[in-house]
C-alpha cells in the first residue's frame, strides 16, 4: 500500500472512531462504557499520529522527487557542465551580481565558490569575464562567499581587490564590492584578443556592472 493510500484509510478510520465516540458518549449509563471511551480515544489518537508521521513522509518523498528531478534535467542540460563531480551552469546573458546570484538560486544552486587551483584554472578556461560569488559588501575589505564561508584560498590578479581606489567609502554604491573572474585581453583594431600571457583573475567591480556568471551545484543526486 501506497503511503497516499494509508492516508486516505487512516482518514476513514478517524471518522468511524469519531463516530464511535459520539455513540459512547450517548451511551454513559451502561457499565463499562467509561472504560470503552478510553481505548477509542487512545486508538484514534495512535491513528492520528500515524496519519501525520505519514504526511510527512509522504511531503519529504515528493521534496526529494522534484529534488532529483532538477538533477537530472541539470545533468543532461547542454547548458551544464560537469567538472571534478560538480556542475556548473555558464549564463549567455549578462546581470548584476546580485540578480546573477538570485538567477542560480532559482536553478537551485549558488554563484561559484573557487576553492582550489584546479577549479580556477577550470574557470579561466571558460575564457569569459564572469561573477564568482565572492563578495565584501557586509563589511568593506572582508571578503566572504555567499554560503557565509571566510574567504582562505584567494586567486586575485596582481593589484586586486582595489576597491576603485577608494580609501574611505562612505556610499556602498562607489566601491567595488563584487568579485569577477576576469581576463584582461590585448585590444587590436579596437577588437580584443586572447593571449597566452594575458592576466586570468579575480577582479573586484561595482555589483551593479553587468557580468556573465556561472552557477554550481553538486553533480551527484
Amino acid at each position: 500500500m501506497e503511503i497516499s493510500d494509508s492516508v486516505y484509510a487512516n482518514t476513514e478510520i478517524f471518522k468511524s472512531f469519531d463516530s464511535r465516540t459520539r455513540v459512547d458518549q450517548n451511551s454513559k449509563n451502561i457499565p463499562g462504557d467509561e472504560l470503552s471511551d478510553k481505548g477509542v480515544v487512545n486508538e484514534r489518537d495512535q491513528l492520528k499520529t500515524s496519519n501525520t508521521n505519514l504526511i510527512a513522509q509522504r511531503d519529504q518523498i515528493k521534496s526529494e522527487k522534484n529534488r532529483l528531478q532538477r538533477w537530472v534535467e541539470k545533468s543532461c542540460s547542454q547548458d551544464w557542465k560537469e567538472f571534478n563531480s560538480t556542475l556548473y551552469y555558464v549564463s549567455s546573458g549578462v546581470r548584476t551580481w546580485s540578480d546573477s546570484q538570485q538567477d542560480c538560486r532559482e536553478r537551485g544552486a549558488h554563484l561559484v565558490i573557487i576553492n582550489s587551483r584546479e577549479e580556477q584554472e577550470f574557470i579561466n578556461g571558460l575564457r569569459k569575464n564572469v561573477w564568482i560569488g565572492l563578495t565584501d559588501s557586509k563589511t568593506e575589505g572582508t571578503w566572504k562567499w555567499v554560503d557565509g564561508t571566510t574567504l582562505t584560498t584567494e586567486y586575485w590578479q596582481s593589484g586586486q581587490p582595489s576597491n576603485g581606489g577608494i580609501t574611505d567609502e562612505k556610499d556602498p554604491d562607489t566601491g567595488e564590492d563584487c568579485a569577477e573572474n576576469a581576463i584582461f585581453q590585448y585590444w587590436r583594431n579596437g577588437k580584443s584578443e586572447d593571449c597566452a600571457d594575458c592576466q586570468r583573475g579575480w577582479n573586484d567591480a561595482h555589483c551593479s556592472s553587468e557580468r556573465k556568471w556561472v552557477c554550481e551545484t553538486e553533480a551527484s543526486p
